[in-house]
């Protein structure tokens, strides 16, 4: 057997072994500590690509569903101020019914009109305290408004409310809810039909509204089941099997120590050269 002393290829041979097996080891370490099978393209460059596809679909759906919850919240307050707008007209109609009888007086009939006064100052209250983040939800300003409810491109719908101003809804024949005077018989029932008129223009206002939750509904339904199904797949690409990488990890730990053993033993060669040159 040769003996050499400038090259200690079975040293060099054992230190290689074992610095492949440091990298398994790191690896498997990696992975332990973040529950992942892919850390880093080296693991499974194709896997990850389509890992990260997926994790920026679950990403899009999650911001999605907040988009529509938003639209829910906002369709929801405009409703709402729809529903009292509702009952204040309702309460004019009556007012309007009470002073078309002629056992009314003109002092009477002046004090309904006041009333309808105060109340359509309430409703000119409700359509400017009616807003979401700032927007007015009832003036007509809230028109063609767009709401991406999808993870991908164009995945939007639009909601558009009509204006519910007093000056804006009633009859194109006999006028809207400002003009209304009841100080006459004659005045008393054109209010009734520009209260009905009014009330017709809420309720379209408020069947838009309807379909446009019931869609919301069928879109965070389609959300819910695409977060699901996508994250069961990111799930069987990307999550970690940790009985089966605790068989890896054991396998390199004793390929380790033997590797170590065998840096050891080349080493030890080198060292008989010395040995003998001293003896």
């Amino acid at each position: 057997m040769s003996f050499s002393i400038n090259t200690n290829l079975n040293g060099m041979w054992g230190q290689n072994q074992l610095q492949e097996t440091n990298k398994s080891l790191s690896s498997s370490l990696d992975k332990f500590s973040s529950a992942k099978r892919i850390n880093k393209s080296a693991d499974d460059a194709s896997y990850m690509l389509i890992s990260d596809g997926l994790d920026s679909q679950i990403r899009g759906i999650t911001e999605a569903m907040m988009n529509v919850n938003d639209a829910v919240s906002i369709s929801q307050i405009a409703d709402g101020g729809l529903g009292d707008a509702t009952d204040i007209i309702n309460t004019i109609r009556n007012k309007a019914l009470e002073a078309s009888n002629d056992s009314q007086n003109p002092e009477s009939r002046a004090a309904i009109q006041s009333d309808i006064k105060s109340a359509l100052e309430n409703l000119n209250q409700i359509v400017q305290n009616t807003s979401y983040n700032g927007k007015s939800l009832l003036s007509g300003q809230f028109s063609n408004q767009m709401f991406h409810i999808g993870p991908n491109a164009d995945e939007t719908t639009k909601l558009s409310v009509q204006s519910t101003k007093p000056s804006n809804i009633g009859d194109s024949t006999y006028g809207k809810l400002t003009d209304i005077d009841v100080t006459t018989s004659e005045g008393a029932e054109k209010a009734i039909k520009i209260s009905d008129a009014a009330l017709k223009n809420i309720d379209s206002s408020r069947s838009e509204i309807g379909s446009f939750q019931n869609q919301l509904v069928s879109s965070m339904n389609i959300l819910s089941i695409q977060a699901i199904n996508e994250s069961s797949s990111q799930s069987s690409i990307q999550d970690l099997d940790f009985s089966e990488e605790s068989m890896v990890f054991s396998k390199m730990k004793a390929l380790n120590d033997a590797k170590m053993f065998a840096l050891a033993q080349g080493n030890v060669q080198a060292s008989n050269v010395v040995n003998l040159l001293q003896d």
